[in-house]
């Protein structure tokens, strides 16, 4: 029978509907993904996940993930947060840009190490060796916004299976590791426009904007937890958010499983499932800057079905808003913001 969960908790879409302004690179208000609520804490999913200890396996080149076409499910799947000690791999993450009446800002990409260790009831992640790249030939614009690409780095973190305990580990590493990935990647002069001024928070590493990223990272994978799943089946995950009025979100995420098949390539099991998550966000719900009329999310996780251990995870928001066009008159424009994350997980290190 199909099963609705309501969530007091952020959305799935906590990395995507976070809404706020940034000052373009010409001056102009636009909207941004900088700001906003991260708070997520699923509730009705309690107990320990402790697994055993492993032993280390030996270091094994990092393998490719698969990609999952649509169907292969032909029974309800159950949905575990069980991420397995001494998991251990390598993150490629993506962010690119697209505005009315502007070029692409390009692709900018993050590199980083990651590892999983276990302390009881609690899981973390710990990652590692960050490094940037901006598009090539991006002029002051496109780089301005192709260094927010720091905002998918994920700082080591502590978290519970619901959520409700999650604390940086080491922030002062973290924070560094961004701060000097941007100084290493972005040119000197990007620095001195008007829009770092926005941009600059983001990418400075601060514990708070640390722990937003965190957790609007690991939000959406978390809230799957002890959901079962069936083929054609849609499950609706309800935000009980508060507008800026006081008035009540009632807002939904729509949660389907698009199909199951292998975690990497060449394997021939159905471990993983890939999953879409879509949501909608309107002007009276986001209660936030005047200028946002709407904002629309679509999220693609391939993760596995007994660990929610992710591999693939590509995130789609299209903001809808009022900007000034070139004889100073309210115009509506769109953006749309692309975000990816590749794991490359050593295969030994997550198989018993």
């Amino acid at each position: 029978m199909p099963r609705t969960s309501v969530l007091t908790a952020c959305s799935a879409f906590c990395l995507l509907v976070a809404c706020g302004h940034e000052e373009g690179a010409n001056g102009q208000a636009t909207p941004s993904s900088t700001e906003g609520t991260h708070e997520s804490a699923a509730q009705g999913t309690e107990g320990t996940h402790a697994g055993p200890s492993r032993t280390a396996a030996p270091r094994a080149a990092p393998t490719e993930p698969a990609a999952i076409a649509h169907g292969g499910a032909v029974a309800p799947i159950a949905l575990h947060l069980d991420w397995p000690a001494g998991a251990r791999g390598r993150v490629e993450s993506a962010r690119s840009v697209e505005r009315t009446g502007l070029p692409p800002s390009g692709r900018a990409v993050a590199r980083y190490r990651v590892a999983v260790r276990r302390h009881g009831a609690e899981t973390s992640i710990e990652t590692s060796e960050l490094s940037l790249r901006l598009p090539d030939d991006a002029g002051p614009a496109e780089t301005l916004h192709g260094v927010l690409v720091a905002m998918t780095f994920v700082p080591s973190t502590r978290f519970t299976r619901d959520m409700d305990a999650l604390s940086l580990i080491d922030p002062e590493r973290s924070g560094d590791a961004i701060r000097s990935a941007v100084a290493r990647a972005a040119r000197p002069e990007v620095t001195m426009l008007p829009g770092w001024q926005s941009v600059g928070p983001v990418v400075s590493g601060a514990p708070e904007m640390l722990t937003q990223q965190a957790s609007s990272f690991l939000g959406p994978i978390v809230i799957l937890d002890g959901l079962t799943i069936e083929p054609n089946q849609i499950v609706t995950l309800r935000d009980e958010r508060q507008t800026s009025a006081g008035e009540p979100a009632n807002q939904s995420t729509m949660t389907s499983l698009l199909g199951t098949g292998p975690c990497f390539e060449g394997d021939d099991d159905h471990r993983c499932v890939s999953l879409e998550v879509t949501a909608h966000y309107d002007a009276q719900t986001l209660g936030g800057a005047p200028s946002i009329r709407s904002i629309d999310g679509t999220m693609r996780m391939v993760l596995e079905a007994s660990t929610l251990l992710p591999h693939r995870i590509e995130a789609e928001k299209r903001t809808v808003f009022l900007a000034p066009d070139m004889m100073g008159e309210p115009t509506e424009q769109t953006e749309t913001e692309t975000l990816s994350w590749l794991f490359r997980w050593d295969r030994a290190s997550i198989r018993d």
